[in-house]
């Protein structure tokens, strides 16, 4: 779906010949006057009921055919409405109005030359149509013309200067070719000439909401549901604003009536999977794509989308089907690329993970977050020229990139050079004051130096500005116990961390085990670690609980021990820890441990 804001933009003029139009015996011009009537009301059934009736009363009036249709548009059913047309068309080949209303739903469906056909028909037929030339410049517009596109609703306002949705329509073009102030005064010209434009209000709250101004967005919109509450767009554009701002419940229910509205209107369930999702309901968000994939199969966005919601599901093998299928259908989409590198890495497929990334790039030249991916993929594989390589393009795209000269510190640290590292790590926090990782990673630095104090500040500092990551409190208790420190307060605080905030089943079980909590011995550590249905998942666990533990033994003052647990983290897993236990072992063999 190509919708930039991911909402539909609604810009028309449509065409209702009207009670004066009809030429026909009584009681069908009295049927179509009603249908006209609960048109104008916003009772579309109700007035394709009456036009039903009118036409069973007389099977040739083109009219009714031609006022159906635009009734069966603003439904939703395209093709209904291009039927109906079609007979109007059929029953008197001069009726302007039918072509115009034609193209517009040729247009809804994609057929954008047949829609430019149909208004260029009607504009033959009546050159002083402002409906025709307004419709095929959104036809014009949507093929990328946009100066065609100008240049008919200028002709249209010329025609007529107070039909309001020409204006509006105009100012989405002016908006997109940069001028701003044109299309505020276009949209505000729009609400002027008519008060009760609901278009004129959606398409200013667009405008607004690219502006930044959520707040106004949603009023606008609000107003055009206000207006006509029979319409799912506004529905479906004021749950996308609520749903960026990460008000994810009413989004939901915008969305839910935008899908009421519109049964076949694809993209509020689009909208409303991502809210799921943000919410962590990835099963709803996946039968939100799916439903989305079922109406229009050939959309790269949806597999794209179910893809990552497998993926954060653990469902990694599945997301990798929906991400190739993405790719399939659009060479050239980007996202499904980047998210089948980070599944490729999650399974260890290392150079599978790199070729995507490589796409990406090919694709976007100057994105600096996909050098880094790719850089640390090289880091994964020990690649450290090739690391670096990355990471200063990155930085070369994006001289302020805080996570690129992190990363390059990372590869300094690798290289048992943790001056360097540590001199990178501080231009990280130059860079980004609030970025958490490179006061972590410094820290991490300083204590491989044995630097306990300077390694203790970083780990404060890191709990400051990431203040949901529990890491930096186990390793500030173990740099605080190494330096024979007061543990006092920092056991006060952890304890408080752990009590009020949630944590993954084995990060907490470690801290549960550092801080005494629930008696766990080594035995019951170890089988927790053995836990999980994922092997790779499992070996870093028992890595990890062997390290832990040995950190334990050394701190009681059991070097042996601590050694024999060391030497069993290496082999549950040569590379999880191996970096800090040969930092640790350093530190013993000079007396600082």
């Amino acid at each position: 779906m190509k919708h930039i804001l991911q909402m539909t933009v609604v810009a028309f003029v449509f065409g209702l010949l009207g009670p004066g139009a009809v030429m026909a015996k009584e009681k069908v011009v009295n049927y179509t006057s009603r249908g006209y009537e609960k048109y104008g009301k916003g009772d579309l059934d109700g007035a394709i009921a009456d036009y039903n009736l009118a036409i069973t009363q007389n099977p040739k009036d083109a009219i009714a055919y031609t006022d159906r249709g635009i009734a069966k548009y603003d439904k939703g059913d395209l093709d209904g409405c291009i039927a109906d047309s079609t007979r109007g068309i059929e029953l008197n080949p001069k009726l302007a109005t039918a072509f115009s209303n034609r193209a517009l739903a040729k247009r809804d469906k994609g057929d954008l030359e047949g829609a430019i056909t149909d208004a260029t028909r009607a504009i033959q037929i009546n050159p002083k149509s402002e409906k025709a030339y307004t419709n095929r410049g959104i036809a014009k517009y949507d093929k990328g013309d946009a100066d065609g596109a100008l240049a008919d609703y200028d002709r249209a306002i010329a025609l007529n200067g107070k039909i309001a949705v020409v204006y509006s329509n105009r100012g989405l073009i002016r908006e997109a070719k940069g001028d701003i102030k044109g299309a505020f005064d276009d949209f505000n010209r729009a609400i002027e000439l008519d008060p009760n434009s609901y278009i004129a209000f959606f398409n200013r709250g667009l405008a607004k909401y690219r502006k930044e101004d959520a707040n106004g967005a949603i009023a606008d919109f609000t107003r055009a549901i206000e207006i006509r509450p029979q319409l799912a767009e506004p529905y479906n554009s004021r749950g996308f604003v609520r749903k960026a701002r990460g008000d994810y419940d009413v989004a939901i229910a915008d969305f839910d009536k935008a899908i009421e509205l519109k049964p076949k209107f694809a993209l509020p369930r689009l909208n409303r999977g991502d809210a799921k999702k943000a919410r962590g309901d990835n099963d709803g968000a996946i039968a939100d794509y799916t439903e989305v994939i079922a109406l229009t199969p050939n959309d790269a966005e949806a597999y794209n989308k179910r893809g990552d919601a497998k993926s954060r599901k653990g469902d990694t093998d599945a997301a990798i089907a929906d991400f190739d299928k993405s790719i399939e259908l659009d060479p050239k989409y980007g996202s499904p690329y980047n998210n089948r590198a980070k599944a490729r890495k999650l399974k260890g497929d290392l150079d599978g993970a790199i070729a995507d990334f490589g796409k990406v790039i090919e694709l976007f030249p100057k994105v600096a977050s996909t050098y880094i991916a790719r850089g640390r993929t090289y880091f994964s594989k020990e690649q450290y020229d090739l690391a670096a390589a990355d990471l200063n393009k990155a930085l070369e795209v994006d001289p302020k990139s805080a996570e690129a000269q992190d990363v390059i510190g990372d590869i300094a640290k690798y290289k048992n050079d943790y001056d360097g590292a540590i001199a990178l790590y501080t231009k990280a926090v130059e860079l980004d004051p609030t970025y958490g990782d490179g006061y972590w990673d410094r820290g991490r630095a300083h204590q491989f130096k044995g630097e306990w104090d300077l390694a203790a500040a970083d780990y404060r500092k890191t709990m400051e500005v990431a203040p949901t990551f529990e890491y930096p409190y186990l390793h500030l208790l173990f740099v605080t116990r190494f330096a024979r420190g007061d543990d006092a307060p920092v056991l006060e605080a952890y304890r408080k961390f752990v009590a009020s905030h949630e944590s993954s089943a084995w990060v907490r079980t470690l801290s549960n085990y550092c801080l005494g909590i629930g008696n766990l011995d080594d035995a019951a550590v170890l089988a927790a670690a053995n836990k999980g249905k994922d092997a790779k998942a499992v070996e870093f666990q028992v890595a990890s609980a062997y390290f832990f533990m040995g950190v334990q033994r050394l701190i009681a003052g059991n070097r042996t021990g601590a050694t024999e647990y060391f030497d069993q983290s290496l082999k549950a897993n040569p590379k999880s820890y191996a970096f800090d236990i040969r930092a640790i072992r350093a530190q013993m063999e000079a007396g600082k441990l």
